[in-house]
This record gives C-alpha cells, sequence and structure tokens, in this order.
C-alpha cells in the first residue's frame, strides 16, 4: 500500500492536524492519538495519510518536509505551508491538473485515484474524501465538499400494481 493514494477518516484527520498545530511532539503514534482520543480505532489511517504527506516519517517523528509549518500560529500561513506540503506528495495529480487539482469534481478525483492506484469505487471515493479534506485544510476549499451519498432507489410507479390472492 505505500505505493497508493491513503484514505483516513475526516474526523480524524482533522483533529490530529489541529493536535500537532498545537503540540508536534518528537513521537507521534497510535499511542499517542489513543490517549489524546483521537480517531479510535482507526488511527492507522491517519498516521499512513501523514506518512504519505511526509507529515511524519516511519518511526513517527516529524518529517523533513515539515520544517515550521506547523508552529505557524496564524491560519494562513499554516495553510499556505500545509498547501505545498499537500501538492508536493500528491505531483503527479497536480501534474496533470495544475492549481485546477484542489477543485477538481468529486468523479473526476475518484476517477484519478481508481485508475492510478487500481482500486475499488468504495476505496477510490475514500481517497478523493481524503484529498478534498487536506483542501480544506489547505485553506483551498471552503468546506462545503461533501462526498456525494448514494441515491434512494425508488420504485417505478408508473405500471399498475396487482393484487396478490
Amino acid at each position: 500500500m505505500a505505493d497508493r493514494h491513503p484514505y483516513s477518516g475526516i474526523a480524524g484527520l482533522t483533529q490530529t492536524v489541529a493536535q500537532l498545530r498545537k503540540s508536534f511532539p518528537v513521537q507521534f503514534g497510535s499511542d499517542t492519538m489513543k490517549k489524546l482520543g483521537i480517531a479510535p480505532n482507526n488511527e492507522s489511517y491517519v498516521l499512513n495519510t501523514l506518512r504519505f504527506l511526509g507529515v511524519l516519517d516511519e518511526d513517527g517523528k516529524k518529517g523533513q518536509k515539515v520544517g515550521s509549518v506547523f508552529s505557524q500560529h496564524e491560519d494562513d500561513e499554516f495553510q499556505r505551508g500545509f498547501s505545498e506540503i499537500v501538492s508536493s506528495a500528491y505531483s503527479e495529480l497536480f501534474e496533470l491538473h495544475g492549481e485546477g487539482a484542489w477543485t477538481l469534481p468529486l468523479p473526476k478525483l475518484i476517477a484519478y485515484f481508481r485508475h492510478t492506484d487500481n482500486t475499488s469505487d468504495i476505496v477510490g471515493k475514500k481517497q478523493a474524501a481524503t484529498f478534498q479534506s487536506l483542501g480544506i485544510l489547505s485553506g483551498k476549499l471552503d468546506g462545503s465538499v461533501r462526498t456525494p451519498t448514494p441515491k434512494p432507489k425508488t420504485s417505478d410507479t408508473s405500471a399498475p400494481t396487482r393484487a396478490v390472492r
């Protein structure tokens, strides 16, 4: 899975980034997340996403690319640095679409991840939702982006029904 784009729960990812902005410990892993009550039973997904971005290395230490991004007090400064981290990690997507990658429609993102990683529909949707969440954290999306829910199947009411006797 190291060469695939990660996916994680949106709330856990958002909470983890907020926590790391407050205090970035020397070592950050699932034990730390459990102590903080972040992403219970989903720690590995969030950690994989942070490793993919280069925020954490394999040992759970601050990655080289992070620099001073997480110590920025102003949201605009953090978002500027974080967006660079994200665009670097998703470099192929940005090479294809430029800055427009941030605002690609969900179906195009899903198609990209499914084709690139040869994943299932559900995994492609989760990968796209994770990318959009990173876009929100980067200040590139406004937070109103949602993963579409399947439309309920409706029965065809145009044909008359017959009572069964």
